[in-house]
């Protein structure tokens, strides 16, 4: 590396010196070092607007998206699309889509834990250009992280008419059961303006024609119950809590609107008597029949304490000279499994879980490559590993961890629900 940084240095005008970025940034690779390797790849790519200087900002991006660097590999893609959308080859389109693809899927991954607005907008806008690019189940499926992401940015309101795009692929959701779960969600989302609308249906100050509106409000809650049945039979337990509270708080309301109805002008006082006493027993009815959705008080479940599984290798620990030696190895040998399990074990009990996340894809590359491993380090042993960085450096769809969580917006909603349109 010293040599390289002499001859960048002193021959920087010369093929050689041009070329020291590059060099430094594979021999930093060969040995583990993956953060100094995108710092020279970066270096590099800027110096030219070569095939070789795009191949170096791919690499960069690639290691920052093997280290769990999840939105900086994804501004490092999108740089690359838009290099890649200025060729004129055959295959730049589709290199284009591909490269704002894991420029999007790194978004994804990094608003997981992320409360930065600007990664939700970035999220939300590329989803959709894949949205309106992928057909099938992939482009509803970026379409529900579009939405998702625009809700995060506080503009729930912008998202309705995906929301609506993504219910109305219900035979599409509905094909595949793990889908259909995308489906519930969309319905959820929609209960509340359909809720909204149904609920501005009185006839508290004006009522000349009581049958017609009795009618009209009856049409808008057979809607309303119509849209709770996918919710129902697809969605999580908080989603299907949703539902019930939803059609709860419809009867009351349809209840309460009966009780507070005006009367026809013309009506004679003993009509109106008999008229009033009909709606009396009618909100009573509607009442009666909101309990079937109030669910019973259940005891909470008791939750065993569940016992933290400790985060180890069975390996011993490396002292200087042994992790210099697996170091060699690891670069003389790119099938070395041994070692670069090692190597990746090290690097997390040590808290260098960015470092130990890469070695691990190097690892990965060894397997795949057909390396004679041990029980040790053989594909049991990485998948362990895996399982332990994973919690470290999350790499999951967020849509999919809330939907398997008691999610926040799941909490809000059933609270609204409760406070505004709850038993009294």
């Amino acid at each position: 590396i010293k040599v390289w940084e002499r001859i960048g240095s002193e021959y920087s005008s010369m093929k050689e010196g041009k070329l020291a970025d590059l060099e430094k940034a594979r021999i930093h690779e060969k040995i583990l070092q993956p953060k100094n390797a995108v710092v020279d790849y970066m270096r590099f790519s800027e110096k030219g607007k070569e095939k070789i200087h795009r191949t170096s900002l791919t690499n960069a991006a690639v290691i920052l998206e093997s280290v769990g660097e999840w939105n900086l590999a994804a501004d490092a893609f999108l740089r690359l699309s838009v290099w890649i959308k200025s060729q004129k080859d055959k295959d730049a389109e589709r290199d284009f889509a591909q490269a704002v693809e894991y420029s999007c899927r790194n978004r994804l991954f990094a608003s997981v834990k992320s409360t930065d607005k600007e990664t939700f907008e970035k999220l939300s806008e590329c989803s959709s250009f894949l949205a309106k690019r992928q057909a099938g189940m992939e482009g509803v499926l970026w379409r529900v992280r579009s939405a998702w992401a625009l809700e995060k940015t506080g503009k729930a309101a912008d998202a309705l008419p995906l929301w609506q795009d993504i219910a109305a692929a219900r035979k599409l959701l509905t094909s595949r059961e793990e889908y259909s779960i995308y489906l519930a969600m969309a319905k959820t989302r929609l209960l509340f303006p359909e809720f909204a609308r149904y609920r501005a249906i009185n006839f508290e100050k004006s009522n000349e024609n009581p049958n017609a509106n009795i009618a009209r409000k009856a049409k808008a809650l057979e809607g309303l119950e119509a849209s709770t049945v996918d919710i129902m039979k697809y969605g999580t337990p908080k989603q299907v809590e949703l539902a019930r509270r939803a059609l709860h708080a419809a009867y009351i309301n349809f209840g309460e609107t009966l009780e507070k109805s005006a009367f026809p002008k013309a009506l004679a006082e003993v009509d109106k008597q008999a008229l009033q006493k009909s709606f009396q027993d009618a909100a009573k009815e509607m009442r009666q029949k909101a309990l079937e959705f109030v669910a019973a008080p259940k005891e909470k479940a008791e939750r065993a304490e569940e016992k933290a599984e400790e985060d180890s290798s069975s390996y011993p620990d490396l002292d200087g000279k042994e992790f210099k030696e697996l170091i060699v190895r690891a670069a003389n040998d790119p099938k070395d499994a041994e070692s670069l399990a090692r190597l990746a074990w090290h690097m997390y009990e040590k808290g260098e879980f960015a470092t130990a996340r890469y070695v691990a894809t190097k690892w990965d590359g060894a397997l795949k490559k057909g390396a004679s491993a041990g029980s040790k380090f053989d594909e049991d042993a990485q998948k362990t590993f895996w399982k332990s960085i994973s919690k470290k450096i999350p790499m999951e769809d967020p849509v999919v961890v809330e939907l398997n969580r008691d999610t926040e917006f799941n909490q809000q909603a059933l609270t609204q629900w409760l406070y505004y349109w709850g038993p009294r």
